[in-house]
């Protein structure tokens, strides 16, 4: 791979950098693969790794990252315009959380991606990176230091509200396993499409592609993988794989085969990719489950103004009326909306309980939204 000319950034954070701009105007979705994200098209697989790892780690590392910045800026990062916001958190993510770039390449680079389009910010983002550089190691250890909820937010990334909860319901030493494992790197399972071929065929396509696989106990169609990357090899072009995470194939095993006569089963789960297609499991097994007496139906409850979002919207939105953030989030993020706000806990459980009732024994196989509508089919 041939380095970036003098003078230019690398082509890894100027990706990372251009992707996640992107992604805070919500003109993208976010996915732990980012196979999809068309920054990262043009990269070589060395840069690619790269990049991946930028963005994934900015996002998941983002509470820990504007609590550091927070500590080297006197105005609040929220009034700090998205493209130069973007690079400092970058910089700084790769300042505190990864030890095999020189810091004046992470610095410069991020003066670099600035320059373009804000040439007044270049003196504010080396000053602040330079501090960051020098005393962020000291100043992350030391607003993540105690038993506070503010520190456990510091220290794992993780907001107040979630915090609070986690520890309320889960205990110090369990909060602690959770909250350690989100910011892990993800485990790249795989699932087998057995329509298309055999487990042990999907392992030899692959391994032609310089992939290592091994099955995992109690999913006979899953693969954990690793190797190059999994959408632009032939056995992901073919529909033979696709990734899914161990938790989502479950939820199809435990509803083909542990539902018996009169049980209704629902699977709440969903998000952009893989699971958008994978509501075709309601029909499926609707159908395996004909006459049984077995109804399958899939719920996709839509944003919902719990006490948790109302608080981390409260903190996000600087103190202005969740009205207002509802408005905005409906005509930007979620348009499709028929009901044109957020559901309520009770509108969820409500649908949920009615679903499960014997009042519904004639519906199955569907795939209902709370936040009103249908779910058009992927196919």
């Amino acid at each position: 791979m041939s380095g970036p000319a003098a003078g230019a950034v690398s082509p890894a954070r100027l990706a990372a950098w251009r992707a996640l701009v992107r992604l805070r105007g919500a003109s993208g979705h976010f996915d732990d693969s980012l196979e999809a994200l068309p920054e990262l098209q043009s990269l070589d697989p060395r840069d690619r790794g790269l990049a991946n790892e930028l963005i994934v780690g900015t996002i998941k590392r983002r509470w820990s990252v504007d609590a550091v910045l927070g500590a080297f800026t006197k105005a609040p990062l929220s009034e700090t315009r998205g493209p130069v916001l973007e690079a400092l958190r970058i910089a700084t993510f790769q300042l505190l959380f990864l030890d095999r770039v020189p810091e004046y390449a992470v610095v410069n680079d991020a003066v670099r991606l600035v320059s373009a389009k804000d040439a007044h910010a270049k003196g504010f983002v080396n000053a602040v990176l330079r501090k960051v550089a020098e005393d962020g190691a000291d100043v992350f250890g030391t607003l993540s230091d105690g038993d506070g909820m503010r520190a456990w937010a510091v220290r794992h990334s993780c907001p107040v509200w979630m915090v609070r909860l986690l520890r309320r319901d889960l205990g110090d030493e369990a909060s602690e396993r959770f909250l350690v494992a989100a910011n892990a790197p993800p485990e790249r399972c795989l699932r087998v499409n057995t329509l298309k071929g055999s487990l042990p065929a999907a392992r030899s396509a692959l391994a032609a592609t310089g992939a290592e696989t091994r099955g995992v106990p109690g999913l006979p169609q899953a693969l954990v993988y690793d190797g190059p990357s999994l959408q632009r090899s032939a056995p992901f072009r073919d529909g033979l794989v696709t990734p899914q995470s161990r938790g989502s194939q479950i939820a199809g095993m435990v509803a083909a085969t542990g539902a018996r006569g009169g049980t209704a089963v629902l699977d709440l789960c969903a998000a952009p990719g893989t699971k958008t297609a994978q509501l075709a499991v309601s029909r499926g097994l609707a159908e395996s489950c004909a006459g049984t007496g077995v109804t399958v139906n899939a719920i996709l409850p839509g944003p919902t103004r719990t006490d948790g979002v109302e608080e981390f919207v409260t903190q996000l939105s600087g103190g202005q009326p969740f009205e207002v953030f509802e408005k905005a989030f409906i005509a930007t993020i979620r348009p499709s909306s028929l009901i044109k706000r957020f559901a309520t806990p009770e509108e969820v459980a409500g649908l949920v309980t009615f679903v499960c009732s014997p009042l519904a024994s004639a519906i199955t196989g569907a795939a209902l939204r709370v936040d009103g509508g249908v779910v058009r089919s992927c196919f």
